[in-house]
């Protein structure tokens, strides 16, 4: 499996777009930090700074080998958030985070909130446990602990999304200061940089020590950008984004998901670009995806979890080749899928149940399929 690396190639190349019928929060330590080689020839290389192509290519279809349907670990009504540490599922529901073995077994609730609410942010480390944020603290979990326990109170003032790095987790605020914390493994400290920006989203991630997340201000269009500790800007990275939600990296190009036009969100779109190319320069990799949440990229492929409608159970999880070409429906017919993970064998999400509560949400995965 060849997975994420920090090194990037200045080739520039086109990139496929796609019509998608029915396709939030932080992704596992497995795939931002480890392995991995970018692709040569006409295939995408990982720089993410092509321009796509003009004519989109057909709607995805489900592929003509037999596939697994989605393998159920847990029910998890209103699950939001999802991290994979070790041999470990870590996912969010309003009031509770749970542990899961990957190996089978129940659910191990490892922190209740005494005034409920859902954990703002939930993320991985690499001793297997995990760091989530609520309520303006900042919680870690030990692979091994029954419970979590609070490391930074009243310093992380409304938590959207959440990076964990060895030294440090760099966590997004998500009120009209729109700045980053970052609390320091070392010695417990706690600084803040970036210059604001108005609200932020879920999803955020750190690249040779920047921080990149994703500004939404009233109105839906919202802007990719980043900031370095100890300063005082911001770095614009792309603008102009029609509700982006959900960001993930490769190597160091980052990928982002835009929900689209409401009321409907059927014209959602997958984009990448590196963050020192100009901010114009976006690649699109797949269009008219229903309501795309959250997305996750793992050697030739980038996985998105599509909610689709707020009512239904119209939601989907969609493969998209970095190569180019048609995307592929993995699992369809979900109800509200809304935060997806993967490792080196199976691709993960948590879904939040229908709102009528017909199809309850839960922890699934299906197999990682093989690069080509």
């Amino acid at each position: 499996m060849e997975r994420m690396t920090r090194t990037t190639r200045a080739l520039v190349v086109p990139l496929s777009m796609a019509m998608v019928a029915g396709c939030s929060l932080v992704h596992s330590l497995d795939y931002l930090t480890n392995g991995g080689s970018l692709v040569d020839g006409s295939a995408d290389d990982g720089a993410g700074n092509g321009d796509a192509q003009d004519e989109p290519v057909d709607a995805p279809s489900t592929s003509d080998a037999p596939r697994a349907p989605p393998e159920r670990l847990a029910d998890a009504d209103g699950a939001t958030g999802i991290a994979l540490s070790g041999s470990s599922v870590y996912f969010a529901t309003p009031g509770h985070v749970f542990r899961l073995p990957k190996a089978g077994g129940a659910p191990q609730p490892v922190y209740t909130f005494v005034n409920g609410g859902t954990p703002d942010a939930i993320g991985a480390d690499e001793t297997g446990g995990a760091f989530f944020a609520h309520a303006n603290t900042l919680h870690y979990v030990a692979a091994t602990a029954l419970s979590a326990t609070q490391v930074s109170a009243n310093a992380v003032f409304c938590a959207a999304g959440l990076a964990v790095q060895p030294d440090a987790v760099y966590v997004t605020d998500n009120c009209s200061t729109g700045r980053v914390a970052r609390w320091q493994r070392a010695d417990a400290g706690m600084d803040y940089f970036g210059a604001g920006g108005g609200p932020t989203r879920a999803g955020m991630v750190v690249i040779d020590g920047g921080a990149y997340w994703m500004s939404v201000p009233d109105g839906g269009v919202g802007s990719v950008i980043g900031a370095t500790p100890g300063g005082a800007s911001n770095t614009l990275v792309a603008d102009g984004q029609l509700e982006p939600r959900g960001l993930a990296r490769f190597g160091e190009t980052l990928y982002w998901t835009t929900r689209g036009t409401p009321p409907d969100y059927v014209d959602g779109e997958l984009h990448a670009k590196t963050p020192e190319s100009t901010a114009s320069n976006v690649s699109t990799y797949a269009r008219g995806l229903h309501s795309p949440r959250d997305v996750v990229v793992v050697g030739s492929h980038a996985f998105v979890a599509c909610e689709g409608s707020a009512a239904g159970s119209d939601g989907s999880i969609v493969q998209v080749s970095r190569q180019g070409g048609d995307p592929e429906v993995m699992a369809e017919g979900r109800p509200r899928p809304a935060a997806i993970d993967a490792d080196g064998q199976y691709v993960y999400w948590v879904e939040q149940g229908s709102a009528d509560g017909a199809s309850h949400g839960g922890v699934l995965r299906v197999p990682l399929p093989p690069d080509p």
